[in-house]
Formats: C-alpha cells, structure tokens, sequence
C-alpha cells in the first residue's frame, strides 16, 4: 500500500469510542470501575461492562476484551438485547485493534443481527461504522464506502450531529484515497464544522487531524505538520495514547516526506515505544513499517530489512504481490552492499597478498555460487508469493459475489416482510372495533395472538337495529298492514378457525369477514344456524369446491344475544361453546374450591360438521341451541367461544399439548373472576406453558359476561 494510503488507514478509525464518555483515561476507568458491582445482574452494570471495555480498547486491548466477554455473558442471561449486540461491538472493535479482522467482521454481523431487534437505530448504525473501518484497514474500500454510508444515513435520519461529523470524515479518508480531492476535502471540512458547531473538542481533533493527512497528500507539508501538530498536543491532553501514536506517525511521515531524517526518526521510535505498551497489532506494524522506510531513505539497508521483516510478523498471513516484490528488493539491495563491501576487501587482500591470487579466485567463484543459490531462492520466494496473491484474488471476489447475494435476499426478505406487515394492518382494520364490542358488551375479553404476522383464526361482531313489524289484512277497502311490534335489537359474536394460519389462513379470513357481514347485514338473517348454513354454502362457492375439490374451510363457534327475549342462540361449526350460568339465589363460599361452589362449566356442543371444505353428508344443515338469560333465574351468564389454537400449544415440563381438560378446567377456576383478570391469567398461564416451544397456530380465546 502506498505510504499515502497507510496514513488515510491510520486515521479511518473506529471513532465513535473515542466520541463517547469511556475515553481511555485512567480516572474515567477508576469512575467506572466505583459503579461496578459484580453482584447484581442488571442493564446498569451491562452498560458499565461495556463502558469499560471502551476506555480500555486503546490502552489494553486484553483487559478491553475481559470487560467486553463478561458484559456479552450478563446481557444473555439477562436476556438484555442492546447489551448483547453493543457487547458484540465492543468485542469486534478488540479483534480489529489486534489485527483479526476476520473475527472482528463475524462478530459485527452477530450484533447486527441482534440490534435487528432492539428499538435503538445508534446500536445498529455504530456497527456499520466499525465494519467500515474493519473493510478500510483490509484496503476494501468499496465495502467501507458502503458501510459508513449506511452509517451516516441512519445518524441523519436520528439527527446525532456528532455521529454525523464521524461519518462525513470517514467518507473524507475513502474520497482521499480515491484521489477525489474535492469530495475528500467537502467531507473532511463538513465534519470540522460539525464539530465546531456541537463544541466537540475530541471530535475536533479527529477532523484536524485527517485534513493534515488530506494536506499531506496534496503536497501542502507547512499545512499538514501544523495540523498533526496540534492534535499530538490534544491527544496528550486528552489521555488518549492511541490517538497521540496515530498522529505521532503522521508527523514523522510528513518529516521523511521532508528529508528531516533527524526528526522523523524521533517521532518515529517515539511512536514504536508507545505501540508496545498499548500492545495495538496496527500500531505496531504501522510503526515498523514507518521505520523501515525512513532506514531506506538513509540508505542503512540491514536496519530497513530487519523493521521490515518485523511489520511482516505483524502483516496477515496473505502476502500480495507488491509486497513481495518490496521484500526482493530489500533484500537485493541488502545483498548488494554487501558485496560491495566484499569486493572492497577482496582487492585490498589482492593487493597487499599476490602470491594468493589463485586462493582469493577460488573464493570469489564460491561467493558467486552462494549469490546464485540465494537469488534462485528470491525467485522460489516470489513464485510462491504470486500463488498465494492469485488464490487470495478468487477468494476475495467469491466473498464478494456471496455478499451481494446475502445482501439481496436479505432486501428480499425484507420486501415480504413489510409486505405481510402491510397485511396485518388490513386484517386488524377489517376486525370488529374494540370500542364498538364494549359498548354493547360491557364485560368482554378477547385474546388473539396470531402464530405468524397475521392469523387464520378471527373474531367477528355485528348489531341489527330494531324493526317494525306489520300484519297485512284483507279488508272491503283492500289490504291494510297492521302494526303488530317491533322486532328488537340482536347481538351476534363469532369465532372462526380457518384452515392454516399465516397467509392462506388470513385469505381465508378476509372470505369469511366478508360473507358473514354480507349475510347478516345486508340480507338481515339473525338465526345462527341459518347464518351458519348460509356461510357453509357461500364459502363453497366463493372457493369453487364443487370444480376444485378444495378442502379449505372454517371452524366456527357462533351466538346470537336476544336482550329483549333474554335469550341466546348457539350453533357450532365443529367448534362448542363453554358456559358458567350463575344462580339468583347462589351464595359464594369464599373458602370453597370452585369444584366444590355448586356451579358446573356446561359444555354446549356444535355440529360435527365444517363450514366449506368436503363434506361426508350431502345436504349440510347446522341447528342452533337455544340457552336461557333471564335475569329472574340467572344472577349471571358466563361464556366462552374459542379456536383450538389454545388447547393443542405445546409446551409444559415434558413438551405436550395443553389439552382439552385443563383448557376447561382453567376457564371454570376463573370465570367468576373480572373479565380483564381472566384474559391476564390466560396469557401469563400460556406464556408460562410455552417457555422454550415455539407457537404452533394461531390462538383466539373471547369471554363475554351477560
């Protein structure tokens, strides 16, 4: 890589733990180590955890990973999801501080995959900044620009300023590198101006410092050392040894640049001493590599190979071809002088020494031999180089075809996703009204919990209004009508269970919405069975059965509420209706079982028969039950319609259904509970049951109290 572009590398850091309040110094780290108490395990001490693995990041990348494994581990026990996934970037920000970006990159996707989930955008956005930096060292600047861009967008869209600066600067390093000047510089002098405007003095700093690399490049040195120059001042100021090494190695660059050899090689082992201690892979390679060039630059050859040599111990494993070729040349160069020296010697001997001139010939043919052994190795060495950049080559670009497939299915997902979000926001519009329910129905619950987005199994409500009714009569004037009553108000409630659930399973509750408002609507029929006949024979032909042999259909449990009469109608597509009817006289005994209070969960069977589908009798006629409300006889009336989603949830110590007994048993020992208690008891009893499994249908369960 050219020394230019090692210097844009060097500043393209991961900034935003230098921007946050964890900066490496050692009385923040002693502020935050007072606020840790192992012995709880709580958000408060997940967030010091992972605090403290950020001062510690560019000051001991060993104790900065400790902080960051333990604040992983209490954020998944405590199953605290924007503690996992900052704990992921935390640790990812370690890897690439020690130079494993292989490692640092999956654990980035970890968190994101995490932050997915949590409410907080910044979580999401910082990870894309880190892997930017991650891409940039690994002089994959397309993906940088990439993820810096995905970065900045959602720091906009949040309107972080802060956050917003770091990313025009990190788009400034990869214009910079492109050689897009203008682009280069917006970027960097957009951050700076940012900064400024949020009084952001480390952030200030990190600007300066990247408009002296971008001053250094155009070939303005006065400007580009006045800039490094106050950031090393800054640097030392704040603590932050990272920072004061980065722009310690800019200043000795610009020195070499300069042929101030003197100054450059202070700075320069100035910054190899601080590296070590901090104990950061980059800075130390970076360092040697520095130092090799400036001993190329006086010419000291042997000192030049052996720093080199060193930045390739802390180089990847992956050698490409322009570093092979420099290594060549180090060494020929190295070899050269050697036997300049050689040579030198050689004549003095010749000299001073004739009568050994046959002895000193001798010599000279062996010392050839060995420089043709040693350059045959140096092409053996760069033939293997080459095979290795090759294969390094094809591996890179199948990484990036995959990437750009996983990238679009993920888009694709994404698509289908919203889509079906789409769904659920028309299915949930088409549902009965909340309002609307209470206020005939005072004292209701309904629990619908769908498996997928949206649901198969729906809930369906209606009112007719009163209607007058008359009596035609024959009389010598001709027909009259006769006004004989008016027909009352009628409550009707259903609980459908459509074949699937998902997609299929919400069409088929659109068909049945729309059927079942159809036929009591506008055709007026208010007898359950005849609505349930009628639905039956509507559904088969909205899905052309009779051609398809389709057997999609509905479950249904459906009741028909007669205020006036103080009666209610009942008919069941499969499904049955479970009650608990209240005696006028009964006195509840606080102290008894519900077992023992004399009361009964009655069970009021449906036909064995489906709306839709096939059918093993040919004429399908559903018949209705009728169950008495007087309020004479009955203090109250207590009833429940249902899918079957509840009873079949797997779940409980050994992995079974629900089951039937206890579904009834549940419903009897809380029915003479408020409304609102019981659907919490419901769900607390289910979420306790299905601890570890996974929902296997949709779940619809409606309490009404008359």
């Amino acid at each position: 890589m050219p020394i230019r572009n090692k210097i844009i590398s060097l500043f393209t850091l991961s900034f935003l733990l230098a921007l946050s309040p964890t900066f490496a110094q050692q009385k923040v780290i002693d502020s935050l180590r007072n606020l840790l108490d192992e012995r709880k395990e709580d958000t408060l001490q997940a967030k010091v955890l992972i605090k403290l693995s950020g001062a510690y990041t560019y000051v001991d990348t060993e104790e900065a990973k400790a902080f960051a494994d333990k604040a992983l581990k209490l954020s998944q026990k405590i199953q605290y999801k924007a503690g996992i996934a900052n704990a992921y970037r935390s640790i990812g920000t370690v890897y690439s501080e020690q130079g494993n970006y292989d490692q640092a990159v999956k654990t980035y996707y970890q968190g994101l995959k995490i932050a997915e989930d949590t409410q907080d955008p910044r979580i999401k956005a910082n990870i894309y900044n880190n892997m930017g930096t991650v891409f940039s060292r690994l002089d994959d600047f397309s993906q940088a620009k990439s993820n810096y861009q995905k970065a900045l967008r959602i720091y906009q869209k949040i309107n972080d300023q802060n956050l917003m600066a770091t990313s025009f600067n990190n788009l400034g390093h990869i214009y910079n590198y492109a050689r897009q000047i203008d682009s280069a510089k917006y970027c960097y002098e957009r951050a700076l101006a940012i900064f400024k405007q949020t009084n952001n003095m480390q952030g200030m700093t990190y600007a300066l410092g990247s408009l002296g690399v971008f001053y250094e490049g155009i070939g303005d040195m006065n400007k580009a050392l006045e800039n490094q120059n106050k950031v090393r001042d800054l640097e030392r100021q704040f603590g932050n040894k990272s920072g004061y090494v980065y722009s310690t190695i800019s200043i000795a660059n610009i020195y070499l640049t300069m042929k101030n050899y003197n100054a450059a090689e202070q700075y320069l082992k100035e910054a190899l001493e601080l590296s070590g201690e901090i104990g950061s892979v980059e800075l130390l390679r970076n360092s040697y590599q520095f130092l090799s060039q400036y001993y190329r630059e006086i010419e000291d050859y042997k000192r030049a190979l052996e720093y080199y040599q060193q930045y390739i111990n802390f180089k990847d494993s992956i050698f490409n071809k322009d570093k092979s070729e420099l290594i060549a040349k180090i060494q020929t160069d190295y070899e050269v002088e050697q036997n300049k020296k050689q040579l030198e010697i050689q004549k003095s001997k010749n000299r001073e020494q004739q009568l050994e001139i046959k002895a000193q010939q001798a010599e000279i043919e062996q010392h050839q031999l060995r420089n043709t052994a040693l350059i045959v190795g140096i092409l053996s060495i760069v033939v293997i180089a080459f095979f290795l950049y090759r294969n390094n080559r094809q591996k890179q670009k199948t990484n990036r075809i995959l990437a750009e497939k996983n990238q679009l299915i993920e888009d694709k997902n994404t698509n289908i996703t919203d889509s079906i979000n789409y769904a659920r926001r028309i299915q949930s519009a088409v549902l009965p009204l909340a309002e609307e329910i209470r206020h005939y129905i005072p004292e209701h619950f309904i629990l619908w919990k769908p498996r997928d987005i949206v649901s198969g199994d729906f809930y369906w409500f209606a009112k007719t209004n009163p209607e007058p009714i008359y009596e035609e009569k024959m009389t010598f004037e001709g027909v009259h009508r006769v006004f004989k009553g008016v027909k009352g108000e009628k409550i009707i409630v259903a609980a459908v269970d459509s074949t699937g659930h998902g997609v299929p399973g919400a069409f088929m509750s659109m068909i049945g919405s729309r059927l079942l408002n159809e036929i009591v609507n506008e055709l007026g029929i208010t007898e359950a069975d005849e609505i349930l006949n009628q639905l039956h024979l509507r559904v088969r032909k909205a899905l052309k059965q009779e051609e398809t042999q389709s057997h999609d259909g509905m479950d249904v449990g459906l009741v028909v509420i007669d205020k006036d009469k103080k009666l209610m109608q009942f008919a069941g597509a499969k499904n049955p209706m479970y009650m608990v009817q209240v005696p006028k006289d009964w006195q509840e005994e606080k102290s008894a079982k519900p077992e023992e209070s004399g009361l009964a969960l009655q069970v009021v069977k449906g036909d064995v028969m489906s709306i839709g589908g096939f059918q093993l009798i040919e004429e399908v006629a559903f018949k209705k039950k009728i169950v008495s409300l007087s309020a004479k006889k009955y203090e109250s009336t207590t009833f429940y319609l249902f899918s079957d989603g509840y009873q079949d949830q797997f779940g409980g110590i050994k992995g079974r259904k629900f089951m039937v007994k206890r579904f009834r048993k549940l419903l009897f020992e809380i029915s003479s509970k408020p409304l609102d208690v019981q659907k919490k008891i419901l769900e607390d009893t289910l979420e306790e049951w299905m601890t570890g499994y996974d929902q296997v249908d949709d779940i619809l369960v409606m309490g009404f109290r008359m």
